[in-house]
């Protein structure tokens, strides 16, 4: 495009309109060098380069003043120069976590003792209850969950990968679906092409199966690690036409017949809209049953620390879903004590949620802990006037709407 100076170069040489913008303003000779410049140093919140040896010998590495060393490329040059990226990225929910089974008195290492395949935790998310259920959460989600009744932990793990751009645009979870419930026949294949397809009704769900898919026809690690890139990006689907003749002539090669040349792919060609890792899906997996269980198990401390932990974009919504959820669960969801407010979320009782201060916007810490020392109130009245304008507005509407704070204010 014309972020690149080799384009505006050609395009100021060839073009009549650009070479009079040029004449008129020979500043624009200058400018189209520094296009597609670094123009500022950035550091990445959380990513990590590892080298077989010192870094500085591949990469420049500056330092700043009381800060962590960085290196002096970009993502795709490190990537050129072979060096490892890591990105460390937290969790919200890894925090509600850690904060129900302190409530509950357990250990991290209790998580890993939960079964994978809990009835129970697997009933909930056939039901569709997968508000704050680690990559699980959401619409699609939850419509796949209560089609496909999960079963299994692999079930799980495939819902995480099928609730993504690619498979739900291209039919892959209508088929997966289907075939499960032996609504539609999974296809015989030749041996080598089912082996890779056998776990998941065959269809393409997961990255490693269009890996193999690609190294099936004979493509070495490289051109694997190609497919790779092109099938993890939405729009991979017209990039990896290119490949397809070859693709073609590597399975033919191996004996597989015409027809199931032609479903092989088709299927790729699907995966290719968004493949997700089946390694990262079942690191989710893990997570995500872990969140399930406790929410089956212990449904007030979970729902309490999942809405302490709510961020991005509408949290207020986001806290909302989780505790109609919870009502809808047969839970007593009370969203303020007007006379013992509390600064955030607390269970009580094995159903019963009590919500606080800072879980309606514009009441942050600082306001919460002044509020609080006025405590207890004698009633709504003194509440309200001891919150910001900002909080205690909207708190009015509410309470004149529904005549208390309890759950019938979550349909408000």
């Amino acid at each position: 495009g014309l972020h690149d100076y080799s384009v505006l170069k050609r395009l100021f040489a060839t073009n009549e309109i650009a070479q009079k913008c040029l004449a008129a303003c020979p500043e624009l000779a200058v400018a189209a060098q520094l296009e597609g410049q670094v123009r500022q140093m950035s550091v990445h919140a959380g990513g990590a380069l590892v080298d077989s040896h010192p870094l500085h010998e591949t990469v420049a590495v500056g330092t700043r003043p009381g800060k962590e060393r960085t290196a002096q490329v970009d993502m795709h040059t490190a990537a050129a120069q072979g060096l490892l990226k890591i990105d460390l990225l937290g969790s919200r929910t890894l925090t509600a976590l850690a904060e129900a089974i302190r409530e509950l008195g357990k250990t991290p290492e209790w998580l890993y003792s939960l079964p994978l395949e809990d009835p129970a935790a697997l009933q909930l998310l056939a039901d569709g209850h997968n508000a704050a259920v680690f990559q699980l959460q959401g619409r699609a989600a939850g419509r796949i969950m209560q089609e496909l009744r999960p079963e299994t932990f692999d079930d799980v793990v495939a819902v995480s990968a099928l609730a993504r751009p690619g498979p739900l645009q291209s039919g892959g979870v209508r088929h997966f679906i289907a075939r499960k419930h032996w609504h539609e026949p999974i296809p015989e294949l030749q041996p080598e092409l089912a082996e890779i397809l056998r776990g998941t009704y065959g269809t393409v769900v997961f990255q490693e199966q269009c890996m193999a898919l690609a190294a099936l026809a004979g493509f070495d690690l490289p051109d694997v690690h190609k497919i790779r890139k092109l099938v993890s990006k939405i729009g991979g689907a017209d990039a990896i036409g290119e490949y397809r003749e070859r693709l073609a002539r590597g399975w033919f090669a191996r004996g597989i017949p015409t027809s199931q040349i032609s479903e092989a792919y088709r299927q790729l060609e699907r995966a290719a809209g968004y493949a997700f890792c089946q390694a990262h899906a079942c690191q989710y997996g893990y997570v995500g049953m872990w969140t399930a269980y406790l929410k089956a198990h212990y449904p007030a401390v979970f729902t309490a620390a999942a809405c302490r932990n709510v961020g991005g974009q509408d949290p207020e919504e986001r806290i909302f879903a989780i505790l109609r959820e919870c009502g809808a669960r047969g839970g007593t969801v009370t969203l303020l004590d007007p006379q013992h407010p509390i600064a955030g979320f607390a269970a009580v009782g094995e159903w019963g949620v009590t919500g606080g201060l800072m879980g309606f916007k514009g009441c942050a810490a600082a306001t919460t802990a002044k509020v609080l020392r006025q405590a207890p109130f004698a009633d709504e009245t003194a509440l309200l006037a001891a919150l910001p304008k900002t909080v205690r507005e909207p708190l009015t509407v509410l309470w004149r709407a529904e005549g208390g704070m309890d759950s019938d204010v979550l349909e408000h």
